[in-house]
């Protein structure tokens, strides 16, 4: 098998695209909001659109080399397996630290297209500036993605013929949706972050600053299905009395940083 992979190379291509598509939509953004020039806040808005939507594409390529088997992918390697059942080589696109960033960043582009598109209306005079926020946070995962993790990264040798499987201890049905949960919970966290500074950046000083998005009251629900809120534990790594109360104590940890912040 040579080591050229003209699958992971369009996969590779999209998320380029990707983070031009960010950085337009970041400038354009805040350059159309500060000269008041609507066009080039819609075309910042289209930027934005189209970054997600190709950062869903590079996605949609990884779960295609993860369920083809395709080990000239060295991601697709070192985390999958032939003999693994189908749900577990889509768990493996978050089952590795390169993969797992992508799914972070393909999560926090559906949060942040949702969130412009339904506000859209209500909050125009804000909308550049929420943008501007969210893909500042977007490019700088697409980022790390291409320059730093590289997950479309293909062997340069003949590839090996099998693969080295998913961790042994992610190979449990609560480790294959509590994972995606957390990240759901974190991610949202991104979109009344970006609207935080409403007040401020138009000018409008009044007491709207302490009204939140709904998304702020609901990601609570992800936040809280931590390490210690399910079972995974006695399964895999036979706790016992003690591990139980060790995840009553724990299962509020990944909620509390949000919790903190939550005022500022």
């Amino acid at each position: 098998m040579t080591s050229h992979n003209p699958i992971a190379s369009v996969g590779h291509a999209g998320l380029l695209v990707a983070l031009v598509a960010s950085v337009y939509a970041v400038m354009a953004s805040v350059a159309g909001a500060r000269r008041g020039a609507r066009r080039l806040e819609r075309s910042g808005l289209v930027a934005s659109y189209a970054s997600t939507s190709l950062v869903a594409f590079s996605s949609a390529v990884m779960f295609f080399l993860l369920l083809s088997n395709d080990y000239s992918v060295k991601y697709v390697q070192m985390h999958s397996d032939a003999s693994m059942p189908w749900i577990y080589k889509l768990t493996s696109f978050w089952g590795g630290l390169d993969g797992s960033i992508m799914w972070w960043a393909l999560l926090l582009c559906a949060f942040s297209s949702l969130a412009v598109y339904l506000n859209r209306e209500r909050h125009k005079e804000l909308l550049p500036y929420v943008v501007a926020v969210l893909y500042t946070v977007i490019a700088f995962f697409i980022f790390l993605i291409l320059f730093e993790k590289r997950p479309f990264d293909v062997f340069l040798t003949e590839a090996p013929r099998i693969g080295k499987g998913l961790n042994p201890f992610l190979q449990n049905p609560y480790m294959a949706t509590q994972p995606p949960s957390l990240y759901v919970g974190f991610v949202a966290a991104t979109v009344p972050f970006a609207f935080r500074p409403r007040p401020v950046i138009p000018g409008n000083l009044d007491d709207s600053w302490f009204a939140s998005p709904p998304l702020d009251d609901r990601l609570w629900e992800f936040l809280l299905q931590g390490p210690g809120s399910v079972p995974w534990g006695p399964t895999e790594l036979g706790w016992g009395a003690s591990g139980a109360g060790i995840r009553q104590k724990t299962r509020f940890l990944p909620g509390f940083p949000p919790g903190v912040l939550a005022p500022i």
